[in-house]
């Protein structure tokens, strides 16, 4: 039954993610409330102990100029809009963008109906504008506060980009840059028990990077190539 409903959602999702972002929007409100009907009698025939659990989220999404290639429909656009439907209430979370700069587009605080609605919104002006692809910069940006493991606290990143680490034309500017996130990044995140899930828009991305930040941390990784792979990446991570 479960596989079968899978499948179903998908080919709605599709077809509704070609029609545009407000149906969009209006199809996630409806799948929401089908798996809310589905799945709330499984839960409360079946108890479980309360997690005290806090998860902390945030979203690092690139804006750089090759995006208006790799992901010409502005995809991220619905996709940060389910995200945002999709965090429970009460997780910490926050939304940067980044390319020559790491800027926060959804403020980092607590989700509620509040914070969704600034989401929202927000998901609306991402764009395709930034000149460089500085990952670095917005890894050590949006992982403010995580310097020591917290046993209560379940931490992920999710990171969506196209490219590669790129921050200057100067002679092994980028390499410094990208061992930096191998060396000093990487490790800070491990030893704050941070899952990084990494999102790959192109093939052209830095894949080997991708792939080593989020096993390295128990993460997932995921090159996506279509609307559908997108959406189910979110999902998934």
């Amino acid at each position: 039954m479960a596989e079968r409903l899978s499948s179903l959602l998908s080919r709605l999702k599709l077809n509704v993610l070609h029609k545009g972002p407000q149906l969009f929007t209006a199809f996630l409100s409806r799948r929401l409330v089908l798996l809310y009907v589905l799945l709330v009698p499984l839960a409360l025939s079946s108890p479980v102990a309360v997690s005290e659990t806090q998860y902390d989220v945030r979203v690092l999404i690139d804006i750089s100029g090759s995006m208006k290639k790799n992901d010409p429909k502005n995809l991220r656009r619905p996709a940060l809009k389910l995200l945002s439907e999709l965090l429970p209430s009460g997780t910490h979370a926050g939304v940067w963008t980044f390319g020559k700069y790491a800027n926060m587009l959804v403020p980092l605080g607590q989700v509620d109906a509040q914070w969704k609605s600034t989401a929202k919104p927000q998901a609306d002006k991402i764009s395709s504008v930034a000149l460089w692809t500085n990952i670095g910069l917005a890894m050590g940006k949006a992982s403010s506060g995580w310097t020591h493991p917290d046993s209560k606290k379940q931490r992920s990143m999710i990171l969506l980009t196209d490219g590669m680490v790129d921050v200057s034309k100067e002679e092994g500017a980028n390499e410094k840059a990208r061992r930096e996130i191998l060396e000093k990044i990487l490790p800070r995140l491990k030893r704050a028990n941070v899952r990084i899930h990494t999102i790959a828009l192109s093939k052209s991305a830095d894949i080997d990077l991708m792939k080593h930040l989020a096993l390295s941390t128990d993460g997932q990784f995921a090159v996506v190539n279509n609307s559908d792979q997108l959406v189910k990446a979110f999902v998934k991570a």
